[in-house]
């Protein structure tokens, strides 16, 4: 089953930063918000691209989480440091949703990222 028509358009005008991936995890979708909040371009966050904003110190912990959620056909939900369009991290609350299909398995994967709630570091938050 295919997204009913206008979908991409509500999702682009979402206050929060959207995306959707396939059966394998590659994300092949991020909406205005998110590109927004990267400065980066559709063709450079689709894939695994998305995770070169990663801080460095969340990057194993935020893509096993992902992997995992993504080979167990199950939702996620987790926090993470990303790089900002200014170079700035700001932490992301980041949530995942299998779209499971009975015959195939997993179908796709949609997520939210939301909450760019202050900056990286601070009280309890290295």
């Amino acid at each position: 089953m295919e997204s009913p028509p206008g979908t991409a358009a509500l999702f682009d005008h979402a206050p929060v930063g959207l995306w959707a991936a396939g059966p394998d995890g590659s994300r092949t979708y991020f909406n205005r918000q998110w590109l927004a909040f990267t400065g980066r371009t559709l063709a450079a966050e689709r894939d695994n691209g998305w995770t070169e904003g990663i801080h460095p110190d969340d990057f194993e912990r935020c893509l096993g989480t992902y992997l995992r959620a993504v080979h167990g056909r199950r939702a996620y939900e987790l926090e993470y440091r990303l790089r900002r369009f200014d170079g700035e991290y700001r932490w992301m609350h980041d949530t995942g949703v299998a779209a499971l299909c009975r015959r195939r398995g997993l179908r796709r994967l949609r997520g939210v990222g939301g909450g760019h709630h202050g900056p990286a570091a601070g009280p309890g938050r290295a």
